[in-house]
């Protein structure tokens, strides 16, 4: 018997406690100031090829539908205090 399994990376539970799906968040890098022969700065490259790495060796991280809710959550937060 084949019994696929995905563990959160954030909480440790099984993803299927949660629904029926796991997230993964990819955060890829763009110039403020684009060129327009397609070069970009050390900076995106670096963040952009980390991304592209972890794609390529399968070392994404899986997060559960609760936790995927919470870090969106956070995210999106609006600071209301100034």
């Amino acid at each position: 018997m084949i019994k696929r399994q995905v563990i959160c990376d954030r909480c440790g539970e099984n993803c299927r406690k949660y629904g029926t799906s796991y997230y993964i968040f990819d955060i890829y890098s763009n110039d403020i100031f684009p060129t327009n022969d397609g070069r970009v700065s050390c900076e995106t490259f670096g963040q952009n090829m980390t991304q592209n790495m972890t794609k390529i060796f399968g070392n994404d991280k899986h997060y559960c539908k609760r936790c995927k809710d919470e870090i969106e959550k956070f995210i999106k937060k609006v600071d209301n205090t100034k």
